[in-house]
């Protein structure tokens, strides 16, 4: 991509070097996912699960339900797949198939690529005359290279597997929460195609209150015909998808995760002060990506952030455990995770399971769970009674113009912080008088309006959703 790409200011060509970097793994074990764990397993909640999978296999009209995620486990228990839902799972194997070059020369031609807003966009980087029709000519071959085969040359074939799951399908309505794999997005186009009412859900935390979801606005919104929140509904900025309706309805996976904490100790003796739960970076960010996640080339500022906090944590005199989001990110971090041991010293452990999500055994090892943005376990941790507190420094993610009232609210109550004096000064608050802190009024009413609008949660949401479902077209 860089060599490609390069030639646009006519850069010379570096050397290939065969040498690779070798990252450190003894820190990590295998990675799990946390987020699918809703409850507590039993010999009773093993022959209901028996029980609902035959009856999920009885004949009966349903909706089709695509990608739920975590959100299939709270629909399953709760028996929508006996009566109102159809699980499609795509299976179907890739077939080999070659490019076709003729193919491709005739739909990524120059007049395709030299389209005014594909020009408009480039004239934002600056180039000259030559620079820009050398981007047009890169731009055109990147794309006769690289584009998918799966999405161009073998359409043929998966729209005929796609068309297999739909012919049996009485009501014509889609559930769906935003997965779009290669299979996925088929079925999604064959839906669409076969007239289909589409009904998105959401599936995690940022929506509605995070700015610039670039992978929301751009491909998932786009193409529904409903939005199902978790209590929002003003339309996020750049909000371009349009003859949709946004609803507002309890989260089915936050209402069982608040459930499945419920037994959890938060005033307990522990091992640790702070549980630091630190963001995704990625290596390769997809396309279009913008602030959901952190991003390599802030790396460096990350890298100081975390170093910072650290040392502001362990100087006071609190215990702090690190667990990294993954594999991959402590890989990119394993120089500063090095530093990060030699600052907090004594004080300072670092967690070498690192399964996605929370865990019971960290919540009985640590007091307080620390986040470096407000996503989706810091809204499961308000909306389950789990003290918690976010770092925002505000390096990749910012909230909506809209939100900040709500934002500022937290900074005053003390959950989010900009800076880490003041979230050391709010731990040793807590750390004092635990249970005076989570009883205050005021911080209890802020969290509730939050969640309400963000992280809304409710005992009778099964109950919403049927009524809703029974709504759709």
């Amino acid at each position: 991509m860089v060599s490609l790409f390069s030639s646009v200011w006519n850069f010379p060509a570096s050397e290939i070097l065969d040498e690779q970097v070798k990252y450190k793994s003894e820190r990590v074990t295998l990675f799990g996912n946390n987020l699918f764990i809703l409850y507590l397993r039993s010999p009773l909640w093993l022959i209901k699960r028996a029980i609902l999978k035959v009856l999920a296999l009885v004949p009966y009209p349903r909706f089709a339900a695509l990608s739920l995620g975590t959100t299939e486990l709270a629909f399953f228990e709760h028996g929508f797949y006996t009566k109102r839902l159809k699980n499609i799972a795509p299976s179907w194997s890739f077939e080999s198939m070659n490019s076709n070059t003729l193919l491709r020369e005739e739909i990524f031609s120059s007049s395709l690529i030299k389209k005014d807003d594909f020009i408009n966009v480039a004239r934002i980087l600056d180039l000259n005359d030559i620079e820009l029709n050398n981007l047009l000519t890169v731009f055109k071959k990147y794309l006769r290279l690289n584009f998918p085969v799966s999405f161009l040359e073998s359409i043929p074939i998966h729209k005929g597997y796609a068309e297999k799951y739909f012919k049996l399908q009485t009501h014509k309505v889609l559930i769906t929460s935003g997965g779009r794999c290669t299979r996925s997005t088929f079925l999604f186009a064959e839906a669409k195609e076969k007239g289909f009412f589409i009904v998105d859900c959401q599936h995690g935390g940022h929506y509605g209150y995070i700015k610039d979801l670039g992978v929301f606005l751009e491909l998932e919104y786009h193409d529904v015909d409903q939005f199902i929140s978790w209590g929002w509904t003003s339309r996020p900025s750049n909000f371009t998808a349009k003859n949709i309706s946004i609803k507002d309805l309890p989260s089915p996976w936050l209402s069982e995760r608040k459930k499945y904490w419920g037994s959890v100790n938060i005033f307990s003796s522990k091992e640790f002060d702070v549980l630091l739960l630190p963001n995704n970076i990625k290596r390769f960010p997809a396309s279009p990506q913008a602030s959901l996640n952190a991003r390599i080339d802030l790396i460096h500022e990350i890298s100081c952030s975390l170093k910072h906090l650290v040392r502001s944590v362990t100087s006071s005199g609190l215990r702090l455990l690190i667990k990294p989001y993954n594999i991959g990110t402590n890989n990119l971090l394993s120089k500063t995770m090095d530093e990060l041991e030699e600052i907090g010293g004594g004080l300072y452990a670092c967690e070498k399971q690192l399964d996605k999500g929370l865990t019971h055994e960290l919540i009985a090892r640590c007091r307080i769970v620390l986040w470096d943005q407000p996503g989706t376990g810091f809204l499961e941790c308000m909306s389950s009674g789990i003290p918690t507190m976010v770092y925002w420094p505000d390096i990749f993610s910012s909230e909506e113009e809209w939100v900040k009232p709500y934002i500022n609210n937290f900074e005053d109550i003390g959950l989010i912080h900009r800076n880490a004096n003041t979230l050391v000064n709010e731990i040793k608050k807590f750390k004092k008088s635990p249970f005076s802190w989570m009883d205050n009024n005021e911080r209890k009413d802020t969290i509730n309006k939050f969640c309400r609008l963000f992280a809304w949660t409710s005992d009778d949401w099964p109950e919403q959703w049927k009524k809703h479902l029974k709504s759709l077209p």
